[in-house]
């Protein structure tokens, strides 16, 4: 059977899943909380329940699936993440030091890993390159 998406995507998502079964939904508002706090940041203005550890483990998942599925080691994919929900306008910025941030109206877990990938991927590229093909 034909699939359009990848098979590292499919992969990813298969993890995700099984990660999203074992780690129950966290509440709070800041994901500085254990683990790796400059890994992911979360600015949530409309106080919402979102489920910052399974967060954490889809960005930490995300950004080793796409090292591997490009050859690299998941340490040379050092993406720190900045979460911003309740933005109307989403999209995801990916800074020339690393710095990734993913603007979403509400916590949604596709889009969430969507965007990690996306930046992922840019980041994986060399700088000049990234420049050559934005241009």
């Amino acid at each position: 059977m034909y699939s359009p998406e990848p098979v590292g995507v499919q992969k990813l998502f298969a993890i995700a899943l099984f990660a999203s079964l074992l780690i129950p939904s966290a509440v709070g508002q800041t994901g500085a909380q254990g683990g790796r706090p400059d890994l992911l940041t979360i600015v949530n203005a409309r106080q919402t329940d979102i489920p910052i550890e399974r967060a954490r483990v889809l960005l930490v998942t995300a950004c080793r699936v796409v090292a591997e599925e490009f050859h690299k080691r998941p340490e040379d994919l050092n993406l720190r993440m900045k979460l911003i929900l309740g933005e109307s306008h989403e999209r995801v910025f990916v800074d020339d030091s690393g710095g990734m941030t993913l603007y979403l109206e509400h916590w949604n877990e596709t889009k969430f890993v969507d965007g990690i990938i996306t930046g992922a991927m840019q980041l994986l590229m060399p700088l000049d390159t990234r420049k050559h093909v934005f241009t």
